[in-house]
């Protein structure tokens, strides 16, 4: 095996059978299908199935795995639910599509007991609710990343974290795609931060902007107003690729399509 080769395995999962099956590499995979996997990713569609097939148990169990469970649609079944419960491996559960009720209330239950360290909310999937799954992720010891693909709660959201800013200390949002609500909600309250301090913040987060940025902006500090009284403090950065050379970082803010608030 090529040293520091990092193999990825996609299983697609639909009326209690896996109906496809991916790989993905760091490097240019061979023809030979690999033995382990760094990470499994199991893509979940209409699913209300009472048990797993064993067999799909042995295909995805991998001894040192990243999990992923991507709800692919309205559905979460009972077998599922309770595997994601019990698999301390998964940390990481994407929304693509909106939910039916009892798949809302088990995903709820999952951030509430799981061990989630990282949600994504796809925008076909946002509902007001799922804001509360977010809510209840935030307070999460564990959690660390919540994706966002609408931007409408930040300001509900930014309200919450600062009412539980004890809790969400260490912990970041990220948009993606559409930030221009974002970036108008923040813009007019963002100052450049001292290189001193962005570094202080980045090594409490272990957050390295290249690794999420293609061309990361300088880091702002934003204080926001929470309530006429209160301004809430945290750190921004942005997206700047595809942006020309000649406009300043945030004439180009407006236009980002990857954006990053992280709360200290």
């Amino acid at each position: 095996m090529i040293e520091n080769c990092c193999y990825a395995l996609a299983v697609g999962v639909n009326d209690g059978q896996i109906t496809d099956e991916r790989f993905y590499s760091n490097v240019e995979l061979e023809n030979e299908v690999p033995d382990s996997f760094a990470e499994v990713s199991v893509n979940l569609f209409d699913d209300d199935s009472e048990q797993i097939d064993r067999k799909i148990i042995e295909r995805i169990r991998q001894r040192c795995a990243i999990y992923c469970l991507l709800l692919m649609g309205p559905t979460f079944g009972k077998a599922w639910f309770e595997w994601a419960c019990s698999w301390r491996g998964l940390t990481r559960l994407e929304i693509h599509t909106k939910l039916d009720d009892t798949a809302f209330d088990r995903c709820k239950k999952l951030a509430e007991k799981g061990s989630l360290i990282t949600l994504v909310l796809h925008t076909e999937a946002f509902e007001d609710r799922l804001v509360e799954l977010v809510k209840v992720l935030l307070c999460r010891k564990q959690f660390k990343t919540v994706w966002l693909l609408d931007s409408a709660p930040l300001a509900e959201l930014l309200k919450f974290s600062f009412e539980n800013r004890e809790c969400i200390s260490g912990k970041d949002i990220h948009f993606l795609y559409e930030c221009s609500t974002v970036a108008q909600l923040l813009k007019e309250h963002l100052q450049l931060c001292p290189k001193e301090d962005s570094e202080k913040v980045e090594m409490q987060h272990q957050y390295y902007p290249n690794t999420l940025f293609k061309k990361p902006s300088s880091a702002y500090i934003c204080s926001y107003p929470v309530t006429t009284e209160d301004m809430f403090k945290f750190y921004v950065y942005f997206e700047l690729r595809g942006q020309s050379a000649d406009v300043g970082e945030l004439l180009a803010l407006p236009n980002t399509t990857t954006l990053g608030i992280l709360f200290v």
